[in-house]
């Protein structure tokens, strides 16, 4: 047993020092805005819900505008930082857990799954998703680190208050809140209150803070009226994704179904596939790869646990015969299974290989805007202001690189976010008064939302000059910039 921990604290050791090294200078992960240039304005003193318009929950975006005040680095790299303490912060969880439900062998499994399967799915640095992950699977270490602990009233309030915040940083944490909730009423009915009362803490909280801001009216639209509407159009499941998922998920039901069986660790084993259940809520209505990375820190747990179950049975089933002997032995049944592990193993391998073989130092959806950013600096006077057209999850870059704020309100430019009642009133209204210095284009990414965007793009066309023109980027097209007349 001592060297079985030990092998698991090397384990562990050995898969942070290499997620270190690879998330600092390999992996290839793109920025996005609401963790970069929405930061980046919040910190130059634009309000978020008042002057800065998003839907997304706030949390990652308070985390980010945070590192980006403590830490000396470029905005981005604050991003890239915040998001490797998460991504570590989630190997250590993974591993204690999978340690608590299946051993020292089920930790150090565990942690090799998520290193294995995180560059997969988390793409985008430091993402709402991502967030959602770390807070569920912290939600379960804490019910388990104070479950036996007095007062009883502790695990289920700070386990709220945990899951409560989580609704900060992607709204479908409510399905954990709710999950949870239906389990603490099949085992602990007493405590249920406790953990309602400690959820809602964050939640009220955000809300006093948006009334006192003023905010509050913006706050529920963008949250939740917005998200609801129906104007942003869902996505469906591709064949090559669902593939994808259903093999990182292949060994979730065998846990599931080995937590049917009697256990000291069966209620906290149910309540892991409960979580895991929450965290895949953010699947929908858009799936996409990095909305895996809800269920992820859970399929790492369970994985590496019924793993660990494998593995000893494989031990069991050679007692210290020759591989050939060994496998001249097995049943149909033990073949049958051996040969399922071999296939879902290659498809393991070959998948994770992709994603660390495409090892860059760039940070898509950032570096490639150096180029416009550049050109916008050297025509720049103080003061000038910046909108881009259309204002996409990565093109708002380009205002902490160019250190341009915009001159008013400031939304995304895809068509759901201007057919939101008033969005385009005002910003034709605010450019009447005030319009932006600079306009930088993308006519390649304008005919998608063209009905919505047209009344900005003809604004530009009046009263604007164009003073460069640069090469394609990269998804984006060909780059012009224009300058109020």
């Amino acid at each position: 047993m001592k060297q079985a921990s030990r092998w698991s604290f090397a384990a562990l050791a050995v898969v942070l020092a290499a997620q270190a090294i690879t998330h600092l200078a390999w992996l290839t992960i793109s920025a996005h805005s609401g963790q970069v240039a929405i930061p980046w304005m919040m910190n130059q003193g634009r309000a978020l819900f008042a002057d800065v318009l998003e839907q997304h929950a706030p949390g990652t975006s308070l985390i980010a505008a945070a590192a980006q005040r403590l830490l000396p680095v470029e905005p981005v790299q604050a991003a890239q930082l915040a998001n490797l303490a998460l991504v570590m912060g989630v190997t250590v969880g993974v591993w204690a857990l999978a340690r608590r439900l299946g051993g020292p062998t089920a930790g150090a499994l565990a942690a090799l799954v998520w290193f294995w399967w995180e560059p997969v799915y988390g793409n985008v640095l430091l993402y709402f998703d991502s967030a959602l992950g770390a807070a569920l699977l912290a939600a379960a270490l804490l019910w388990a680190a104070l479950d036996h602990r007095r007062p009883a009233w502790a695990a289920p309030l700070f386990t709220g208050l945990l899951l409560g915040a989580a609704t900060l940083a992607k709204q479908h944490a409510w399905a954990a809140v709710a999950l949870f909730g239906l389990w603490l009423l099949a085992f602990y009915p007493r405590r249920l209150l406790w953990l309602i009362g400690g959820a809602l803490v964050a939640p009220l909280l955000a809300l006093s803070v948006t009334a006192a801001q003023g905010t509050l009216a913006s706050y529920l639209y963008w949250n939740w009226t917005f998200n609801f509407s129906g104007l942003m159009p869902a996505e469906p499941l591709s064949g090559d994704f669902a593939r994808k998922l259903l093999l990182t998920n292949a060994l979730v039901p065998a846990f599931a179904l080995v937590t049917l069986r009697p256990s000291r660790e069966r209620r906290l084993r149910l309540l892991v596939v409960l979580l895991w259940v929450a965290g895949s809520a953010t699947l929908v209505p858009r799936p996409g790869e990095v909305h895996a990375m809800g269920q992820l820190p859970a399929v790492a747990v369970m994985s590496g646990v019924t793993l660990s179950v494998i593995w000893e049975q494989a031990r069991l089933w050679r007692r210290g015969q020759p591989a050939g002997v060994w496998l001249r032995a097995l049943d149909s049944t033990q073949a049958a299974l051996v040969g399922l592990l071999l296939a879902g193993s290659l498809g393991w391998l070959w998948t994770g290989a992709a994603a660390y073989g495409r090892g860059a130092v760039a940070i898509p959806a950032h570096d490639e805007f150096a180029p416009a950013a550049a050109a916008l600096r050297q025509r720049a006077a103080p003061g000038d202001t910046l909108f881009v057209l259309p204002q996409t999850d990565s093109t708002p870059q380009l205002h902490p690189l160019s250190g341009l704020l915009p001159s008013g309100t400031w939304v995304k430019g895809w068509r759901w976010y201007l057919a939101a009642p008033g969005v385009l009133d005002t910003l034709l209204t605010e450019w009447e008064a005030n319009p932006p210095t600079f306009i930088v284009y993308f006519p390649e990414l304008i005919a998608e939302g063209m009905t919505e965007i047209a009344p900005l793009v003809a604004f530009m066309e009046a009263y604007y000059a164009p003073t460069a023109a640069l090469a394609d980027i990269p998804f984006h097209g060909p780059v012009q910039i224009y300058r109020l007349r």
